[in-house]
């Protein structure tokens, strides 16, 4: 094993840990957002490349995983990617792209903003 990260997520330890043969980049970015009028200090870190996350008791293989950590008040946002044996083919992610724009256009309707 490799590099190990532990962060806190919905109240939860949670780790991220590099596999043997599988190299991850880490991405490491700091800026300052506006949040209710006041500036805020805001650190984003993404793992690229196939790698370990446990979410508590939930173990998961993951091909990226990036963290915002917006600092004790507002906590620690996720977000994964899973890994697939078997990628997505284009036709696959033109079908879920398409999905997504139906499923935002029905719920903007709904809402009374189109």
């Amino acid at each position: 094993m490799g590099r190990v990260e532990q962060f806190e997520h919905q109240n939860k330890i949670c780790y991220r840990k590099e596999l043997d043969g599988y190299p991850v980049e880490v991405i490491v970015k700091h800026r300052t957002e506006i949040y209710n009028g006041k500036e805020i200090s805001v650190e984003l870190r993404d793992w690229q490349g196939r790698h370990c996350l446990i979410l508590g008791e939930e173990v998961l293989d993951v091909d990226r995983s990036f963290t915002t950590n917006r600092g004790p008040k507002l906590g620690i946002a996720l977000g994964i990617e899973k890994h697939r044996e078997v990628p997505f083919t284009e036709e696959e992610k033109a079908e879920g792209r398409k999905r997504v724009i139906e499923v935002a256009t029905q719920l903007m309707i709904r809402a009374g903003i189109w």
